[in-house]
């Protein structure tokens, strides 16, 4: 369908009045500020804003806590949009000063243990250093201060590597003498004992070999012994400090995790759309220009006259939204994944909705797996948070198609569905409608070229609606008669040439028996088939010749046609893998089916019940996401490439819901003016 476009405003508020002017847009939320053209807004609220969402982050960083939730979080804890915290203020000043509100009562507590942890973590570790320093002394029983008072001589205790005893004894000389003790790893508890008066040049010279002194700090014992002793009692006592600290922290994390994550999430949420709002930089006003969708024009005009002051003319450039129905806008992200639709394309998510879920369960079709996706779908979309529950309901379209396709075809976790419940037929037709379980079988050709035809079709059908929505697309831009000129060959071409390579085919692969007289299914023979598509082929690969001649030269109008060509073909035999996945899926579940125990009972059915059970998880899951990687591929290189450049841009607006939280600038109605307001969370 096609893409609502925007219109482009321009808004003009004093500085005074530019916070108010912030909180009616993020109110109004349809409105996508002008990008790059214009300088950010500084003002103080942003700067507010911005030192709360980094005294968070660091508090959750510290605390470990998680700035996003995963999809384990949300099968453990659930995160349905129901529950998420609504939090709402007059204007986005005042919601500001409610989350710094908060962040006071839920972290002022946690901010003050986290302070005292770290005064004793750091005195821990200075006390640590203190006490590996006094080891080597920690039997020493020498008061150290009364060495200091002998006035003649001059007495220093220092810890030294044993290989430089030697040299340091000869350093020293006939000025001081120097007695030692061996320590382990090879260092030595030494004395040096020298006349008062060279107590400088012996200090020049311990300095040159780095000793370590011994000194003890203020307020412990003169004892080595002693003050390591001391020492140890502190360490431990604020070991333990740590440990009661730490277990408090642990607590009160655990109690406020929740409320700090969803705290962090709403400053990162403000922060995400006032740091957006841009304007130009004038002393006394601000000029705010962005897009509100064509649809809420009038509403807009009503809410802001007072601030609006031009509506520029469109120039199909400006930001596009996609209006699809709720079913339909889970497969959104699929589109957005080959780029935004631009003004002249059309928005195909309504068709990808349904053709991708049918290919998916043609690949995967299983009765049994598909109840298997549809449960898991489920669990997603009622725990949750919004694009969860947009996977959630996808695997179950996926699991949908899926349980169809097992239908059609008999398969129910490998097993042959309709020999199960002994139903033969329904109505008169024989079950399976596709007998897709027979190609483990000896004599599996004819299924085998069944499916492969099967597959084939569907693969035209869906080349062939690409072609369609080019030509729409090309007659809506350009005009009718232009994209007639230039769609029309192609479509004839492609048809025409499809109907040849049937005839082709029937004749068995012989170019001079596709002339002859054979009948086909269709009834007709290939001799009329061929009289018939052969002058298409011609007339249609002339046109599309000629329509590139016309726009470049006559050796590119070759050239495009042969790429024209081989793409065609190329792309019509990759829709093959729709039946050949369908029957690796078969064969698997077909080796899985041996585990299953029949007739035993015991050990033997235990065995047999558990490889049954896994083998079949094991393959649901990889077949699952093999399929699901195929499916997008048939569709961005088969089929967007015919027709979608994706070179278009979104339109943003000023949501602030969160997967934990919902924020909300609730101000009163306006006399004739409807109220904004956010959906419900």
């Amino acid at each position: 369908m096609p893409v609502e476009r925007s219109q482009r405003v321009v808004l003009a508020a004093s500085k005074e009045e530019v916070t108010q002017l912030i909180s009616d847009l993020m109110s109004f939320e349809y409105f996508h500020f002008a990008e790059g053209e214009q300088e950010f807004l500084e003002y103080e609220l942003a700067q507010r804003v911005d030192e709360l969402y980094s005294r968070l982050l660091s508090l959750a960083e510290r605390l470990h806590l998680k700035r996003d939730v995963g999809v384990m979080d949300a099968f453990r804890e659930g995160y349905p949009p129901g529950r998420r915290r609504v939090i709402e203020a007059a204007d986005v000043s005042g919601l500001v000063a409610e989350l710094e509100e908060r962040e006071r009562e839920e972290t002022g507590e946690l901010r003050a243990l986290l302070e005292r942890l770290d005064q004793a973590s750091k005195r821990a570790e200075s006390l640590e250093r203190l006490r590996s320093t006094l080891s080597a002394f920690s039997k020493l029983r020498v008061d150290l201060r009364s060495l200091q008072r002998i006035r003649r001589f001059y007495v220093e205790l220092f810890v030294a590597d044993g290989g430089d005893l030697r040299e340091i004894a000869e350093s020293l000389g006939d000025r001081g003498a120097v007695i030692s003790e061996p320590l382990e790893a090879g260092r030595a508890l030494c004395v040096v004992i020298a006349p008062r008066e060279n107590r400088d040049y012996v200090d020049r010279v311990l300095r040159a070999f780095e000793v370590s002194y011994l000194r003890l700090p203020e307020g412990y014992p003169s004892s080595p012994s002693e003050a390591y002793r001391a020492i140890s009692e502190e360490l431990e006592a604020a070991r333990r400090e740590i440990g009661e600290i730490s277990g408090r922290v642990e607590a009160e994390a655990r109690e406020r995790g929740r409320e700090i994550e969803e705290l962090l999430e709403a400053a990162e949420l403000v922060r995400s759309q006032v740091t957006r709002a841009r304007s130009s930089n004038l002393k006394r006003f601000a000029i705010l220009e962005g897009y509100v969708p064509v649809s809420m024009m009038g509403e807009f005009r009503e809410r802001f006259q007072g601030y609006l002051v031009g509506v520029e003319e469109r120039t199909g450039e400006e930001p596009g939204l996609l209006r699809n129905n709720r079913y339909s806008r889970n497969y959104e992200e699929i589109t957005l994944q080959q780029g935004p639709p631009s003004a002249r394309e059309v928005d195909p998510t309504t068709i990808i909705s349904f053709v991708f879920p049918t290919f998916f369960g043609f690949m995967f079709g299983d009765l049994g797996h598909g109840i298997l996706l549809m449960i898991l779908g489920l669990i997603l979309r009622i725990r949750g948070y919004e694009s969860l529950r947009r996977w959630g309901n996808m695997i179950i379209s996926f699991g949908v198609g899926a349980a169809i396709m097992g239908a059609l075809d008999g398969e129910v976790f490998g097993r042959e569905l309709w020999s199960i419940v002994r139903v033969p037929s329904v109505y008169g037709i024989e079950l399976p409608i596709i007998p897709a379980h027979e190609v483990v079988m000896a004599n599996s050709a004819s299924v085998v070229n069944l499916l492969l035809a099967l597959a084939l079709l569907i693969g035209v059908g869906h080349i062939l609606s690409a072609y369609t929505l080019s030509f729409y697309q090309d007659a809506r831009g350009r005009g009718l008669r232009k994209a007639a000129i230039e769609k029309i060959p192609v479509y004839a071409f492609y048809i025409a040439a499809l109907f040849w390579g049937y005839a082709f085919v029937e004749s068995g692969y012989s170019f001079s028996a596709v002339m002859g007289n054979k009948v086909t299914p269709l009834g007709v023979t290939t001799g009329t088939i061929s009289k018939v598509t052969l002058p298409i082929v011609l007339a249609a690969s002339i046109g599309m010749i000629v329509t590139k001649v016309l726009e470049s030269n006559y050796m590119e109008g070759i050239i495009d046609w042969l790429v024209n060509v081989i793409e065609m073909i190329s792309n019509s035999i990759s829709y093959l893998r729709l039946a050949v996945l369908l029957m690796v899926h078969i064969a698997l579940l077909y080796i899985i089916n041996m585990f299953y125990p029949s007739g035993v009972a015991g050990l033997a059915a235990a065995v047999g019940y558990t490889g049954w059970i896994l083998g079949n998880l094991g393959v649901a899951a990889l077949e699952g996401l093999m399929v699901y990687i195929q499916d997008i591929r048939l569709h961005a290189y088969e089929w967007f490439i015919r027709f979608y450049e994706g070179n278009g841009r979104m339109f943003r607006p000023l949501s602030m819901r969160g997967k934990r939280i919902v924020l909300r600038i609730a101000q009163p109605p306006r006399a004739g003016a409807q109220s904004g307001s956010l959906s419900s969370s």
